[in-house]
């Protein structure tokens, strides 16, 4: 069994295995949903780990909610391997999807502030993560 597909199901709630053990489907991070609603799987030729959220919530937001990063989806380097890893084109529509929920959160709190409403404590907070989440996904898109 992969260490790191392993080490992810141990963060999720209402883990299934393949009987193979290369593969799961668990509660997603984001947005709940039933049992299952996320599937991470081992690629066949490359090992790294792909994930996908049937309710559409996108790789980077669920890696995000999880605590993670890129890295944890792709094999640890061999330490006698010097050679650069190609990586895979970045991910793109992902970074987008993530982009298009946090303009949602921009929108509604601009929406509260038109109607005079005051922004809580929790409301900043919130539109700082949002902020923090478009600028990492600038930086996975390469735009600086």
């Amino acid at each position: 069994m992969n260490h790191k597909l392993e080490s992810i199901a141990s963060l999720l709630d209402c883990v299934r295995w393949r009987r193979d053990r290369q593969a799961f489907r668990a509660r997603c991070p984001v947005h709940g949903g039933g049992a299952d609603a996320l599937s991470l799987r081992i690629h066949p030729t490359d090992e790294r780990l792909q994930v996908r959220c049937y309710a559409e919530c996108g790789a980077l937001a669920v890696l995000d909610a999880l605590g993670l990063d890129w890295s944890a989806l792709y094999p640890d380097r061999k330490k006698t391997d010097n050679r650069l890893r190609k990586l895979p084109p970045p991910p793109h529509r992902e970074a987008l999807i993530g982009i298009d929920h946090e303009a949602h959160v921009l929108v509604i709190a601009a929406g509260r502030m038109e109607q005079g409403h005051a922004l809580t404590a929790a409301d900043i907070s919130r539109l700082v993560l949002a902020a923090t989440r478009i600028s990492a996904a600038r930086a996975i898109a390469g735009i600086r």
